[in-house]
């Protein structure tokens, strides 16, 4: 049973907008028990691209992490902090995922020296 818990998410920013942290958490944790392993975890950082200016300047980097793995990073931009979240959030999930199945498939096939050796 995986028991992640919301040390497991971590949300920076340094932008002055409100950051809709309920939703974060939510979807970060939602994600990491549904396929994440004990030892993973997520990062999401915001920040302003251009200043007091305005446009797309919100961008939002999530990354998820399991130790001993590259972390999976996606960064988006756009005018609002959930928008910048959702849409860099979707697309990491699912790279997430697929990096969780490759992975998992991998560990399950002996490497051909073992075979080899066990062969003789």
């Amino acid at each position: 049973m995986n028991t992640i818990t919301n040390d497991a998410v971590r949300i920076e920013s340094d932008i002055d907008r409100a950051i809709p942290r309920a939703h974060v958490t939510r979807r970060l944790l939602q994600a990491l028990r549904r396929k994440g392993p004990r030892h993973a975890t997520a990062r999401v950082t915001f920040s302003d691209v251009n200043g007091p200016k305005g446009g797309l300047d919100i961008r939002c980097v999530v990354q998820f992490a399991v130790a001993g793995r590259p972390p999976i990073s996606v960064t988006s931009s756009a005018p609002t902090p959930r928008l910048a979240f959702d849409t860099s959030y979707d697309t990491a999930r699912h790279a997430f995922d697929r990096a969780l199945e490759r992975w998992e498939h991998a560990a399950r096939r002996p490497k051909k020296y073992y075979a080899a050796k066990r062969l003789l």
